[in-house]
């Protein structure tokens, strides 16, 4: 257990926080009654084995014995495992959040959810996004959903603005996010960015921060952050991101993180808001070295796809079909399914860009060659990415590989 969540051990020492890190926020849906008064349904935020059915807070099935509810101005009932409702004493809706309590060290019959306001949680703390490009903005938008109050900068005033239209606060710069926020996400393209910032902010931040740098970057400058920031007893995750902008709005991403366990516990509820699951693989760094390893397989899965259908039309074979047949078969890849369909149209408008996976890649070769570890694919991947980023397609989506395997691309 690391902070009370609920953990699950993978291999090689690998630990998994499951997204429902105690506390939780649970949200209340309402439904009005003949009577005038209101069936409030307990929703969690994020999928997992306390998942989401027929939108009612659904129990593991081994959850023993009952579930007791408390609402402020409501009533207090004992459910079954099946799902948690709460009926209000009036036709005013129960207002605020639920909290899920863990009792008997976390075992499931020791659960207790209550209703509470959101001045009694800690999403009442403002949470600080630095850099408000594709993956930041949609971080931000699945905290605002998640009932966090955010406090943004980006040099872009465009993206600043557009935080404030998605019900956030723009700040006039990142030492401004800083000194309102205990805890702040960094969305950086590079982790020398990421060590600007750190320069820009550490000055301000208070003693016993949290610094959540979900950049991807260089393992050595990461794990040199963590080390300056402790100095200043600051704590520091290098929380990389795997999956794109579009996954992070359907909280269908991992969190591979390096750092303290007491960082990735203090972190927990916010990873929950976004991320499917939140992996904690060692100190800093260790994140960002797992996320090159992850970056270099989801990489040559969508050059392979790419070569693939454009071979299929080589053939006489309608690319849509080719697609449809490598999905249901032993060569079928979740890139297909993230970016087969915006191959086949040729629609590239970014979920992640181009040339930021070109820059992950380079880093995967530069590391490489200083391990002494042999990546031939890598190296003719980076040269189509480059050949690529070089005739004009480096802002679009970087599902737009499919034209290096193009005659005349």
């Amino acid at each position: 257990m690391l902070g009370g969540a609920p953990v699950v051990r993978g291999q090689r020492g690998a630990s998994c926080i499951l997204p429902h890190p105690h506390p939780i926020a649970l949200r209340l849906a309402h439904r009005p009654q003949p009577d005038g008064k209101r069936i409030a349904t307990v929703q969690p935020r994020a999928h997992g084995p306390i998942s989401r059915s027929t939108g009612k807070f659904t129990a593991p099935s081994d959850t023993p014995g009952r579930w007791r509810v408390s609402v402020s101005g409501g009533e207090m009932f004992s459910m079954n495992a099946e799902a948690i409702v709460v009926a209000s004493t009036s036709s005013t809706p129960v207002t605020g959040f639920g909290v899920l309590e863990s009792g008997g060290e976390g075992r499931p019959g020791g659960t207790v959810a209550r209703a509470v306001s959101r001045e009694q949680i800690r999403m009442t703390e403002p949470v600080g996004v630095i850099g408000l490009g594709l993956l930041g903005t949609a971080l931000a938008e699945r905290l605002l959903a998640g009932g966090f109050p955010v406090v943004g900068f980006d040099l872009a005033p465009g993206r600043r603005e557009a935080l404030v239209q998605l019900g956030g606060t723009a700040a006039a710069s990142a030492a401004g996010v800083a000194v309102q926020c205990r805890r702040v996400l960094l969305s950086l393209l590079t982790s020398a960015q990421s060590t600007s910032v750190v320069g820009e902010i550490e000055g301000v931040l208070a003693p016993g921060a949290l610094v959540v740098d979900t950049t991807t970057g260089s393992p050595a400058e990461m794990e040199g952050l963590g080390a300056r920031l402790a100095l200043r007893e600051v704590a520091y995750l290098d929380a990389t991101v795997a999956g794109n902008s579009a996954e992070v709005r359907r909280s269908d991403v991992l969190v591979l993180a390096g750092g303290s366990a007491e960082a990735f516990a203090a972190g927990g509820d916010l990873f929950a808001c976004f991320a499917r699951c939140a992996y904690h693989l060692g100190p800093c760094g260790a994140g960002a070295r797992m996320k090159l390893v992850f970056n270099l397989a989801l990489g040559l899965h969508r050059a392979v796809l790419g070569e693939a259908l454009v071979f299929a039309e080589k053939l006489g074979i309608a690319q849509e079909t080719a697609l449809a047949i490598l999905k249901e078969g032993a060569a079928a890849s979740r890139a297909m399914e993230t970016k087969g369909e915006k191959m086949l149209r040729r629609e590239f408008s970014p979920q992640a860009r181009l040339h930021q996976h070109r820059k992950d890649v380079e880093l995967i070769v530069d590391l490489a060659e200083e391990l002494g570890a042999r990546v031939p694919l890598s190296e003719l991947h980076l040269r189509l990415l480059r050949e690529l980023e070089a005739a004009g397609w480096g802002d679009l989506d970087n599902s737009v590989i499919v034209r290096a395997f193009e005659q005349g691309s």
